[in-house]
């Protein structure tokens, strides 16, 4: 059975010959591993491709997740001053006034005064388009420019289809809804307005839906075969399961719905503390849940959640890619692997993965015994 033949089993509640594996690399683990410049891979897609592949075929995954998508080819016209310091750490101004640096290890990070959000009272809902992004919400500052050539937009997935031969299943990756909000008008304020004023920010919520649905159907027309929506917000850690269910959960569940239409897969990732809400988090029409983050990270045990959502779901998690991968041998990662395994495969679907994406200085041979695990378990 092919990778994507597996991926795709396991995402439907179908058969499978072995448990697949597949995790999200952080940034930093690609670039410490893979090689490849920072500011390259932020900024190429070639380079960004190669240590995506770096990570499969080094790791024997059955599919690859493309975090970022949509280069701008333009982007070196936007710049006005770039310099290396003498660790190697490359700062770059660009003409907009924007300041990032390229650490080696992680992600860029804008530096200089704080970004200024926008006023609430006086936004005009209006003003948000409803066309493809213009941008991914990666972190807090820090922003993807999304390219508004179509062409652009398709080549990281159509480049990486024809290295693959089409064998390794490919997933896009959207922002939810929810994190857009956050973003335009920062955290403290965002959460403010939405006790104060739910009806516009409902509103406003909207409209990025209708965005991130288009990004999704393009990539899928792209040939994704799956769909992440990142909703790194949704725990109980920063909303409530009320405002989950007013603010978060009928928006994604729309983006679902329309990529189940395309006949593609659709999953969402939260990070830390979901135990309280799994079952919202199903209702709200996805095909599969990532992270379950057990503790000390998050609050979610495996067998319970398997117990509880596993018959509706596919899981995909759950290791502890710090507490277990960054801080122990290959022999203890593989032993929890294993039992992962017996765990997660009484679900309807199971992909093996690191709960969140494996953190910067975890070992490789750490990662690599995730398929000798599932090689040992499954035969």
């Amino acid at each position: 059975m092919l990778s994507r033949e597996r991926m795709h089993n396991a995402m439907n509640g179908s058969s499978v010959d072995r448990t697949p594996v597949m995790c999200q690399p952080s940034w930093g683990h690609i670039l410490l591993n893979a090689k490849i410049d920072p500011v390259e891979l932020w900024h190429e897609p070639e380079a960004y491709a190669n240590g995506l592949l770096w990570v499969q075929r080094n790791y024997r995954f059955d599919g690859i997740l493309m975090s970022v998508n949509g280069f701008d080819s333009q982007w070196r016209k936007s710049v006005l001053k770039m310099e290396k310091d003498s660790n190697g750490i490359t700062t770059i101004d660009f003409r907009d006034g924007k300041k990032i640096t390229y650490p080696k290890d992680d992600l860029p990070f804008p530096s200089g005064e704080p970004a200024v959000n926008v006023d609430f009272k006086s936004f005009d809902a209006d003003l948000i388009s409803t066309d493809i992004p213009v941008y991914l919400p990666v972190s807090q500052s820090l922003k993807f420019r999304v390219s508004p050539i179509p062409g652009e937009r398709r080549f990281l997935i159509r480049y990486l289809k024809e290295q693959t031969k089409g064998e390794i299943s490919l997933h896009g990756e959207i922002y939810s809804p929810f994190d857009y909000f956050l973003d335009l008008f920062g955290l403290e304020n965002s959460l403010m307005n939405l006790i104060f004023d739910a009806v516009k920010c409902r509103e406003i919520i909207s409209r990025f839906t209708e965005s991130n649905m288009k990004y999704a159907q393009e990539m899928i027309a792209s040939g994704c075969d799956a769909i992440k929506i990142s909703s790194p917000y949704a725990g109980q850690g920063f909303v409530s399961r009320q405002m989950y269910c007013d603010f978060v959960q009928p928006f994604e569940s729309k983006i679902a719905r329309v990529v189940k239409q395309c006949g593609a897969a659709v999953y969402v990732h939260t990070c830390g503390a979901i135990d309280d809400r799994l079952e919202l988090m199903r209702d709200a029409g996805f095909s599969g849940i990532e992270c379950l983050d057990p503790p000390p990270l998050g609050n979610v045990e495996l067998a319970d959640a398997v117990r509880r959502i596993g018959k509706d779901l596919f899981i995909k998690g759950n290791i502890d890619s710090v507490n277990m991968l960054l801080v122990n041998d290959a022999a203890v990662c593989k032993a929890d692997a294993i039992e992962r395994i017996k765990i997660g495969r009484q679900a309807k679907g199971f992909i093996l993965s690191t709960a969140c994406s494996i953190a910067p200085h975890v070992k490789p041979e750490n990662v690599a015994v995730l398929y000798d695990a599932v090689e040992e378990i499954c035969g």
